[in-house]
Order: C-alpha cells, then structure tokens, then sequence
C-alpha cells in the first residue's frame, strides 16, 4: 500500500512538473512575435500537408524535411484546408516570394502563433517526458525529478520549445528513439522493433541532422550485438528496424530514384531529395557570414559552439555540471547495473547508452556544423540533463546536510535567473559576461535576435509614442504586426540613406543588423555606425532605439594611402551627397579644412590601424600604428568602423568637434625671414601668420621626437586658389652654424581639393639623432617646376628659419 501510494506522489509530481512546463512554454510564447523562421516552417508543411508528394518542392530550397514542419502546420491547415496554394507568386519556381505571399494567409497572427507553436510545446512535453523517465530508469525517480526540473528552467530549451521551428521536433523524437533503443537493447522484442523502426523513420523525416541518431543507434546495435554474442533473432530484428525505417522514408518520397549532387560519384539512390538535403545543409555553414566575439566571419570556426556554450547556458547549470561530476562513478554503476558485470563493461555501456551520441554531434557539429546559433547544439542538453540528474543524485545521497543545502540554493539561482527573464530566454546571457544586455558583443543571429521582440516593440512604442521612428528590421514582418513606426527599408525606389552618418531622428534597429549580419546590403554593413554610437534604450535585449543628433558636417577628409577606402561616389551615397571631398596622404601631411570652421569627416584604410578582440568588445578606438595620425585624431570622435569581411576595404570614420589651435593661434611663436642661414637672430618672435609670395601663408612648426629621429611639422594656410603649378614645402634640418643635416621637402594634399583657408600641416622626419644640438628648422615653400623660392613677404628674404628646442 505504502509503495502505491508513493508511485501515486510520484506520478502526480511528475505530472504538475509537465503542466508547469507546457504554461511556461505557453504564456512565454504569447509575448513573443513570430521569428523569422517560423513562417517558412509553417508554409512549407502547410504546402505538404496540403498537395502531398508535389509539395516537397520547398525542400530544393530550404534543405529541411518536412514531418515537423507539417505536425506544426496541422492546425493551421485543418483552419483552412483550400488555400491557393498554385496561385501564389514562386509556387515551385521561387519559395521567397511564396513565402511572402503565405505569410499573409498568417492574419490574424495572435491565432496563428498558437495554432503554430502548441504542436511544438506538445513535443516539447514529450521530450521532457522522456527525459524523466530515462533518468528514472538509470538512476530512480529522484534522478528523474531532478533532471526534468534541470531541462524545464533551462533557458534555452525554453527559448526553443516554444517556437515552430524544428529543432525541438528534432531533440524529442531522436532522444525518444534512442531511449526506445536502449530499452530493446536491454530486451530485444518484435513489438518493440516495430515501433523502433516508425521511430528511426519520423526522426529522419524531423531534419536531416536526425542521421546522427539514427547512426548511434546502429552503432550501439552493432557493438552490443558482437559484444554480448547476441542470437540471429536480436540481427533479424536489428536488419528489420533498418528496412522498416528506410522504407518509410523512402515512401514519403514517393519511393524515388535519382541521381544526389553531394556525392563524388554519379550514382543514383532512393529518396535523392532527402540525401541532397542532407548534403546542402552540410556546406551551407562555409557560406555564411558570422558574428562572434566582437568579430565577423566568413564560414566556420572550432571554437563558437564551445564558446557559445560557456556563454549561452547559466553559471549554476555549468557549476551544477562540475558538481556531477563527482557522481560519475555512481552514475556508471547505475547505468550499467542490468547490462554489465564489471567496471570495464560499465564504463563501456555507460559510453554507449549517453556518451555516444553527444561525442558524436559533438565531433560533427565542430566540423560541419552552422555557427548562427546555439540551437544547433541543443541536442546534447538532453544528455546533459541525464547525467546532471543521475550524478547529482548520487552526490546528494553521500552529501552533508549542509552541501545539500548548497546545491539547493545553486537550483534556486538557476531556476529563479531563468524565470526572471521570461520570456525572453532565447536572449539569455551567462552572467560571466554581465548578462543578457551585453550578449550583442558576444553573439547574435538566433542566440539573440530572431526577430520575437516586436510585441515588446508594441509595448515600448506604447509608452514612448514620439517621434516616430524608423524600424529596421531583416525579420519583421509588417502585415502580422502594427508597429507605429516607419519601416525603412533598402531600395531603389526607397527614400535616401546615409549609412555612415545616418540623418537625425530615432532609429531601431535589430542586433543582428547593427553587427552587420544580415539585411540588405550587408555586404557593405550598412549599420557600422551605430556599433559606435550609445543607444537610447534596448527593447527586450534585442532591439535598439538610437536618437541620433544633427551632424552638420560638410566635408570628408579622405587618406589616399595607400589607397582610398571608398569612392566619391560612395562617399556621396553613404555620408553626404554634397559635401566637400578633400584628399590628402595621412602619413606625411594632415588637412584641416576650413580651418576647423566647419565640422567634417576623416576617412582612413585599416592599414593604419589594429583592433585587437578587447577593443572590439568594447568598442573602443581603434589603435593606429603612426603618432602623427593620433595626434591630429585626438579632437575627433570616432564614427564608425567598416569591419573586414565585405565588398569594401575596412576603415575608420572620424567626426570632427572643435575648433583647430595651430601653432600661432595662442600668440608669437619663434621664427625669423631671412636669405642666409641665421647663426643668431635678435628678433625671432612673429606674432601673426607670415605670408609668402606662394598660395601659403606659414602658421608656425611643432617638433616631435620620434626613434632616431626628429619629426617636425609644419602649419599652413591655403589662401586665394592654389592652382595647378606644382609647389612643395621646403624643410631643412641645419645646425646652429648652417649646416644642413637633413632635406625633409614635400607637400602631401591633393592641390585639386584643397580651398582657400585649408589649414595643412606637413610632417617631416629628419633621420638623424639631434639630443642635446642646437638646431635650426629652415622651412618656405617653392615651385617644382623652376625650383624658384617664394619671397617671404614684408620680410627680406626667402626662408624663414625657426629655432627648434633642444630635444631630451
């Protein structure tokens, strides 16, 4: 009586546990905005539900088999059965525009949502289900317990298991398979085999990475099959789940023959759609463009789903994981309690009942895997939820009263922390990086931004009504959600966008776009500018609102070495079309043009500078390689950095804020007019710009110690028009009896863009040690053609010499 009655508490447990997690999944999912995803699951199973065999068209593009797709699309299609389906733009030529057209078919989409998502929490039950029962087996019903309340506070299941999409569809029916197949491993019936070979089937059928499943469990088969010298009715019925299983598959196909494009060879199998699939979602990863770690990448890395799992998963589940640990000994004892005879025979079915398949993907994942989102790592969570739940147990059992309470108090951190953020977990954050506000540094795509934030957005927008933003979203989908707000797109036919100095007015932008992964025009990261700028709020961890100021600035200073960034064209299109284009070499000159009246841009290549990861998590200033460069920057704030990894070379915007202060502008500075070399002057104060008899009035020089060098600039000011005849600036190092030193001539700046009140500065570097010399800076300006000097005027002479000071 008393061991019923605690099956009764245990069932009843177990079943509120469930209900708890079906209403978190519920009430999350309906404050949360279709993704961008889920219309396309949803078309394309409403498409196969509806036209059968001639309905599979949509996996030529999306790669994707469609049993999950059609469970979740079962609702909507017993709403309405007769949709169209022929008539819509791309039916079977092109599934952007027919998905475009479905989507309108979504209307009203608070019904759609819950038609879509509840199929999907429903697998999401199972699969907790399953996890229980799993556990319970290897390690008894509090190991169950405790690893199905692990799997409904984790965020990430959360995020997911509510979403009609087919990852979760995927985790449920191969973990359910695998499960089946460790209880026919243990005790082989044809009962049993039937069911296993439909389960192997539909999880083939969920997506097409349900391959690895189906290949652990063969490898399990085998190995227990040759181990334990199993009889030739445990291989008829192993071969009969193979053949059931294929053959289901291959009727879903229409038991088709054809040629597969992956393969090396020209050879035909069953089901080619299925196997063509499987090999376009294989090289679909090197093709992507990827944000991580403060950086974009072209294809794969090793390293982002290890780094996404320290990061997207909660401090006390990974300590929680550490703590298990310690239990692995018990836990392989309790694995393999009905199977093996010994340490060595348990370790090996310990490996192969939960150690076989996360090692697997796991391998496969780093390899081939798409690094856009930590969902695609998701199917080893459930494997972690066993062993937490079993090794857990056995530390529990052999723990003080006190360690107990300790890792109560560690289930309270990490249950509490994920109800907090409902129902936002898919932007869950570990606390290591400060948590789910700071995740857009790290990751974004689906660990972040997959467009659930605009019922958020509606709130917001409730609440902060003017002005009026623009939006700019790549996953919004206007006809399902009335956004009071401007949807700015990217057309021909669209109005005007300065994307390095974007116009006043508020923005908001998804953090996938501000990292410049996705949109339109991506390829050119249209949205650089606001990496560098403050938001003014975020929506929901994945939105940003940005209230950008006026910025009068016109013109753009750019650095043509060692060669342009962008184009007048593209400077025009993409900061302002009517400012004034100025071209100079920021290695040995500097402009400033009008003087610093008015504000503009300097425009210089990533040669000049490096960004290691620390700066670009933190978005600081990039760090250039040249002093001169910094220096003439230090009054200017950086605008934006073009990232590597586009149509264009990477480089660095600059906005000017003050005014200039040249050498003369604070009073006299030292200089004299002379025809001869000065040995002394009596009167070397100058107390006004020296005009020359030349398009440049001399504003005074700055010295500079550089590594075995002396590095002295000198200050200019264009008047009049400078014309075309060639001139440069004359500088000579001499010493203090006129000897020359060192010739240091030139003049860097475009003469075609400089204007009368320019102020130019040009650099020149002596390379000779001077400490401790008197030295004399013999400077003036001179005509290339005829070498001729420029008068210095109302001053007898033709040079002006300038006293540098002794340098330490």
């Amino acid at each position: 009586m008393q061991r019923k009655s605690s099956f009764n508490w245990l069932r009843g447990f177990t079943l509120a546990c469930l209900l708890l997690l079906f209403a978190l999944l519920s009430l999350g999912s309906r404050q949360l905005s279709f993704t961008l995803d889920e219309p396309s699951h949803l078309a394309a199973g409403y498409t196969w539900l509806a036209r059968g065999e001639a309905g599979l068209w949509t996996m030529h593009t999306r790669a994707h088999p469609l049993l999950v797709d059609a469970w979740e699309a079962l609702p909507l299609y017993l709403g309405a059965p007769d949709l169209p389906l022929e008539s819509f733009p791309g039916w079977q030529t092109n599934y952007e525009h027919f998905l475009e057209h479905f989507t309108a078919y979504l209307e009203p989409a608070a019904r759609s949502e819950v038609a879509g998502r509840t199929p999907a929490m429903l697998l999401t039950v199972l699969l907790a289900a399953v996890v229980f029962r799993w556990a319970a087996d290897l390690g008894g019903p509090w190991a169950g317990l405790l690893a199905l309340g692990i799997m409904i506070f984790d965020p990430n299941l959360l995020a997911h298991g509510r979403l009609a999409t087919n990852d979760l569809g995927l985790m449920a029916l191969g973990t359910l398979t695998l499960y089946a197949g460790t209880r026919w491993l243990r005790k082989p019936s044809w009962r049993l085999t039937v069911v296993l070979g439909a389960l192997v089937a539909v999880t083939l059928l969920a997506k097409v990475t349900g391959v690895l499943y189906a290949a652990v469990f063969g490898v399990q088969a085998v190995v227990m099959g040759f181990s334990a010298h199993r009889s030739g009715r445990y291989w008829a019925q192993f071969v009969l789940i193979v053949l059931l299983s294929f053959l289901l598959l291959w009727a879903v196909f229409g038991f088709s023959i054809g040629p597969v494009a992956g393969l090396p060879l020209p050879v035909s199998l069953p089901a080619p759609l299925y196997w063509d699939s499987l090999f376009v979602q294989s090289d679909s990863a090197a093709h992507r463009l990827v944000f991580a770690l403060g950086m974009r990448y072209g294809g794969r890395r090793w390293w982002y789903f290890p780094v996404a799992f320290l990061l997207k998963n909660p401090l006390p589940l990974l300590i929680g994981l550490g703590i298990a640990l310690a239990g692995v000994r018990r836990f392989r004892k309790n694995v393999g309690k009905t199977v093996c005879a010994d340490s060595l025979s348990c370790f090996a079915s310990w490996f192969l009942t939960l150690g076989l398949f996360p090692l697997l993907y796991g391998m496969v994942i780093l390899v081939k895997g798409m690094n856009i989102g930590y969902r695609h790592l998701l199917p080893i969570h459930p494997f972690l939820y066993l062993f937490m739940g079993v090794g857990l147990v056995a530390v529990l059992r052999r723990s003080a009263s006190w360690k107990q309470v300790l890792l109560g108090l560690l289930g309270l951190w990490y249950s509490v922390s994920t109800v907090w953020l409902c129902p936002h977990e898919l932007t869950y954050f570990s606390d290591l990086i400060g948590g789910s506000s700071q995740g857009y540094r790290y990751l974004v795509d689906s660990n972040l931004d997959w467009g659930q934030s605009y019922k958020a957005l509606q709130d917001w927008l409730a609440l902060n009504p003017e002005p009026r933003p623009k939006v700019v979203a790549f996953s919004f989908h206007p006809q399902l959600y009335e956004i009071a707000a401007d949807q700015l797109v990217f057309t021909d036919s669209s109005e005007p966008l300065t994307p390095y100095a974007p116009a006043p007015g508020r923005y908001i932008i998804e953090a996938s776009l501000v990292q410049g992964v996705f949109g339109p025009h991506a390829g050119e990261d249209w949205f650089s500018w606001f990496r560098y700028a403050t938001p003014t709020a975020q929506i929901a961890n994945a939105l940003f609102v940005y209230d950008v100021p006026a910025y009068d600035g016109t013109w753009v200073a750019q650095c043509m070495t060692p060669a342009r960034a962008l184009s007048p064209n593209k400077i025009a299109t993409r900061i302002n079309p009517s400012a004034r284009q100025v071209q100079f070499d920021c290695t040995n000159a500097w402009v400033y043009p009008t003087a610093g009246a008015e504000v503009g841009w300097y425009l210089l290549r990533g040669e000049h500078f490096t960004l290691d990861r620390s700066a670009r998590l933190s978005y600081s200033d990039p760090v250039f390689h040249d002093a001169f460069q910094s220096r003439h920057l230090a009054d200017s704030r950086l605008s934006m950095l073009h990232p590597e990894l586009t149509n264009l070379p990477p480089f660095a915007l600059y906005e000017t804020l003050s005014a200039i202060s040249w050498p003369g502008a604070a009073g006299a500075f030292p200089a004299a007019a002379a025809t001869q070399p000065l040995a002394l002057a009596e009167d070397l104060s100058i107390d006004e710009p020296i005009s020359l008899d030349g398009p440049l009035d001399f504003l005074g020089s700055r010295v500079f110690a550089a590594e075995d060098a002396l590095e002295a600039e000198t200050w200019w000011q264009v008047k009049g028009d400078p014309g075309e005849r060639p001139f440069s600036v004359m500088a000579h190092l001499l010493t203090a009896g006129g000897e020359t030193l060192a010739v240091a001539d030139g003049f860097s700046v475009n003469l075609e863009t400089v204007r009368a009140g320019d102020l130019v500065v040009q650099r020149h570097r002596f390379p000779v040690q001077t400490q401790g010399d008197a030295l004399w800076l013999r400077t003036g300006g001179y005509w290339l053609d005829t070498m001729d000097l420029w008068p210095v005027s109302d001053y007898e002479g033709d040079a002006l010499f300038v006293p540098l000071p002794e340098m330490e």
